[in-house]
């Protein structure tokens, strides 16, 4: 099974997994952390390198009718557990108001396993499509515009907002691998002028608001959110591509961590609320990050020797 592996994805889901934790402990410790550099640097690339990993992973060139059953139990059902099982965790108490808002509003529970089943669900179905009629890339982009008229519709209800940001990502993942062959030749070249545009505008980058440099130049918000999006791609494919480069060999506990994702994601929420409540003793950024990654692999490991847990927890036969 390791022989199948593809060792850089590993290492950098290992990487990003670390990130998103300690980007929520910085959110949960400092009260001004969307001015904090080190998040703001973590957001403007994390999460859509996440999406780009899953989608270059979701590419086989054929349809495969059996990755709905697969996606519906790797991904769906952990969400939905999940919806139930957070106001437990949290507060001891079956809150049915507050699963209820999960299901509607992903966002307020695992919403990167919601929006992944449905990203699965529709390039699955346009590998299909592009058999039997014309091209997936027009599908695709037809799925993306109506993706957008229901997020101006439903705003955040069924995770409509997110949905939309995020589908890109998934789809620059899905075609380079589709076009790997074609774009090796340049991936180098490709690698250094994304750094570089990254790394120029990443410094003014900013999670929901304008860019820094508005202070002084105010450009619209048209250009706020074509900005947003610019710094997030360039920082997604550059370090894609800077993964392929020095990682694409195993690094043991690494990789391990990259095989432990969703499981590390699905506890991390529940440790930290624990960890935050000793007050003082894990106020240290980094030591509450270590300790969260920590105690969350080794939930999840004792998860997956549970047979039927680890299918309803994290997605594991």
């Amino acid at each position: 099974m390791m022989k199948n592996r593809i060792y850089y994805l590993d290492a950098l889901k290992g990487i990003l997994i670390i990130l998103v934790v300690l980007g929520h402990v910085i959110q949960f410790t400092n009260p001004n952390y969307q001015h904090d550099f080190l998040f703001r640097f973590i957001y403007s690339f994390h999460m859509p390198l996440f999406f780009a990993i899953s989608g270059y992973l979701m590419y086989k060139g054929k349809f495969e009718i059996q990755l709905f059953r697969k996606s519906i139990f790797q991904l769906l059902l952990p969400f939905i557990t999940w919806a139930f099982l957070l106001p437990i965790a949290y507060d001891g108490n079956i809150d049915w108001k507050y699963t209820f808002r999960i299901l509607l509003y992903p966002d307020n529970g695992l919403w990167f396993l919601y929006n992944l089943f449905i990203y699965r669900m529709l390039f699955a179905f346009s590998e299909k499509w592009r058999i039997h009629l014309y091209r997936q890339e027009i599908f695709i982009l037809l799925i993306f515009f109506v993706l957008s008229a229901l997020m101006l519709l439903l705003h955040t209800l069924l995770n409509m907002t997110q949905l939309c940001w995020f589908f890109p990502f998934f789809a620059i993942g899905f075609y380079v691998h589709k076009y790997e062959a074609y774009l090796g030749q340049y991936m180098k070249r490709l690698m250094w002028c994304f750094g570089i545009v990254y790394a120029v505008t990443v410094p003014f980058w900013m999670m929901r608001e304008p860019p820094l440099f508005y202070k002084w130049l105010d450009l619209g918000i048209l250009f706020s959110y074509l900005y947003r999006y610019g710094v997030e791609i360039a920082g997604t494919c550059f370090f894609l591509l800077l993964g392929k480069r020095i990682l694409n060999q195993p690094i043991n506990w690494l990789n391990e961590l990259g095989r432990r994702t969703l499981g590390i994601y699905a506890f991390q929420f529940i440790v930290i609320h624990y960890m935050i409540m000793l007050d003082n003793v894990f106020r240290n950024v980094f030591l509450l990050t270590i300790m969260t990654v920590f105690l969350s692999f080794c939930c999840t490991e004792i998860i997956r020797r549970i047979r039927y847990v680890r299918l309803f927890m994290i997605g594991e036969k």
